[in-house]
């Protein structure tokens, strides 16, 4: 995302300093790249702690079942 900002930036500086416009498809593709990206890390974020959880409590399930099915010195090794 950071890359894309910064083209924009440029482009910006660029079309200042001399005048010209921005090439509008462009500017267009380069906008709706950052918003794609802007919204799966939105996504992401989300959805993170939530994947923690599951796993955290899949990992409880799992030595649970594995401490019922051995005793305490194999569980040990």
């Amino acid at each position: 995302m950071a890359r894309i900002r910064t083209q924009i930036a440029a482009a910006d500086l660029e079309r200042q300093a001399r005048g010209k416009k921005i090439d509008p498809s462009w500017f267009h593709r380069a906008k709706t790249a950052l918003r794609h990206l802007q919204r799966e890390r939105t996504e992401l974020l989300a959805t993170g702690p939530a994947a923690a959880t599951r796993r955290a409590t899949l990992k409880d399930a799992i030595i649970e079942v594995v401490r019922r099915e051995h005793d305490d010195a194999s569980w040990a090794t």
